[in-house]
């Protein structure tokens, strides 16, 4: 299945929608600029929070990929929050492969979706460490955590990646480490 590797995400104007992109099966890969009509007839008729929105649940759906920007990031931290997969989500209520009922529809998750994405955006930002006693984290590998002192430390910056750090670090080392903003 084809995706688009999105590079960038414009609004133009207040009233069109170009996206930098390339597909993810031809090769070589030519990214370039292309006006979105879909998304740019959802930000004429319903404004750019729907527009938005639709473009988060692109991420969601897999869609669009290989970046690193607020809507993908948003997406990446709030996926292991959600219990279900998009494929379980429709217009009608129904019933999951394991039994339990779906209790929401597109419009619901483009909605928390979108609510994910402002408090993302609105997040505490800063340079985050992750410490031990007078130690901070300097490089971690799969066998080892490598400590250093503050001059040589790795920062973070966001505390979202560094509590994933964190919480790697002491589910797969049994190591306490806690994050610290300096």
């Amino acid at each position: 299945m084809s995706y688009e590797i999105v590079k960038g995400i414009q609004f133009r104007d207040s009233s069109e929608v170009w996206i930098k992109s390339a597909c993810n099966n031809l090769y070589p890969r030519h990214f370039g600029w292309w006006h979105c009509k879909s998304l740019t007839k959802v930000l004429r008729e319903k404004g750019k929070v729907e527009a938005e929105k639709e473009i988060l649940l692109q991420y969601w759906n897999g869609n669009f990929q290989g970046t690193n920007n607020l809507y993908d990031r948003s997406v990446q931290y709030f996926r292991p929050i959600m219990p279900h997969t998009w494929e379980n989500v429709g217009e009608t209520l129904g019933e999951v492969k394991w039994g339990t009922k779906i209790e929401y529809t597109y419009d619901d998750l483009k909605s928390v979706l979108y609510d994910n994405y402002v408090n993302y955006r609105g997040r505490p930002k800063g340079s985050f460490y992750i410490r031990r006693d007078d130690w901070f984290v300097r490089k971690v590998t799969k066998r080892q955590v490598m400590w250093a002192t503050i001059d040589r430390a790795k920062g973070f910056r966001s505390l979202e990646d560094a509590e994933i750090k964190a919480r790697y670090i002491r589910d797969q080392f049994g190591l306490s480490a806690k994050v610290a903003l300096l």
